[in-house]
């Protein structure tokens, strides 16, 4: 009998015990050293400056499945595209969610990407685009590379080796964050 009024003993007695736990527990997570730095200099924490998020040169906006990973990126678009940022919002999915939250009632923007809003642009990156534009920059033969992607065993091929796609559409990331305008400066702010 007693076990069954343990828990809702527990709730009463700690109710106003919690959160002085909490409390005392973050502020001795923020305010000192883990015990495994103790004696090892200033906390790197410490040091580094918090740079507001519209400030960086790329945000990854990640999570699980039905988060709300598209509209939070798509509202960080509008919001540093009002501030007068040069905005690239890449979608990595095979649907195209953001031109719709972005431009309502516009068509999918696809690989090649537009210019939706003033200052705000989209694209999708497609993996198998992704790699054929890379092996065509490095071999000079674009076409023969299309023509060899059409191929339904070398595509069955590439669908069954495990990673690559990832690699390649972070190899596309990189190469649109370091894509220069004629001036020097990059061609996106965000």
């Amino acid at each position: 009998m007693a076990r069954l009024f343990a828990p809702a003993l527990l709730r009463f007695r700690l109710g106003t015990l919690v959160p002085k736990l909490v409390s005392d527990a973050l502020a001795r997570v923020f305010s000192r050293r883990p015990s495994w730095s103790r004696n090892r200099g200033p906390h790197p924490w410490n040091r580094v400056p918090l740079i507001p998020l519209l400030d960086r040169r790329l945000v990854v906006v990640t999570g699980k499945g039905g988060t709300g990973k598209t509209t939070v990126a798509a509202a960080l678009a509008l919001a540093a595209a009002a501030a007068g940022r040069r905005v690239l919002v890449a979608e990595v999915g095979l649907d195209e969610h953001v031109p719709a939250l972005l431009a309502p009632g516009t068509s999918p923007v696809g690989y090649e990407g537009r210019e939706l809003r003033r200052h705000l642009r989209a694209m999708r990156i497609d993996p198998y685009e992704a790699l054929a534009e890379y092996l065509g920059l490095q071999i000079g033969l674009r076409g023969m590379v299309r023509r060899g992607f059409g191929n339904r065993a070398f595509r069955q091929l590439m669908d069954a080796s495990p990673g690559w796609r990832e690699l390649i559409t972070l190899g596309k990331i990189w190469h649109l964050e370091q894509m220069k305008e004629t001036n020097g400066k990059p061609r996106f702010d965000l």
